[in-house]
C-alpha cells in the first residue's frame, strides 16, 4: 500500500468514525500532516495511534459538555448538549 492509499484509507476510517471522536481529523487534519504522522507505521498501527489521542479528545469534550449542561441547569435553563 502506498502512503496515498494510506491517507485515502485513513481518511475513509474517519468519515466512517466521525462521530467516534475521528471528526478532529476529517475537520483539521491535512493529507501532508497525515502523511507526516504515519511515517513508516502500517495502516493498523497509525489507526490505532490516532484513536488513541481522538479518544482522549473525544472524553475531554464530553466532559466540558456535561460541566456546561450542569451549569445551564443550575440557571433553570434546558440541558444545551445532548451528551
Amino acid at each position: 500500500m502506498t502512503k496515498e492509499e494510506m491517507v485515502k484509507a485513513i481518511r475513509a476510517h474517519a468519515r466512517e468514525n466521525y462521530n467516534n471522536g475521528w471528526d478532529v481529523l476529517v475537520e483539521c487534519y491535512s493529507d501532508q500532516e497525515i502523511l507526516s504522522d504515519i511515517g513508516d507505521k502500517t495502516l493498523e498501527k497509525a489507526i490505532l495511534d490516532y484513536d488513541k489521542i481522538f479518544q482522549v479528545i473525544k472524553e475531554r469534550n464530553e466532559e466540558f459538555m456535561m460541566e456546561a449542561n450542569s451549569h445551564y441547569v443550575a440557571a433553570g435553563l434546558p440541558p444545551f448538549w445532548d451528551v
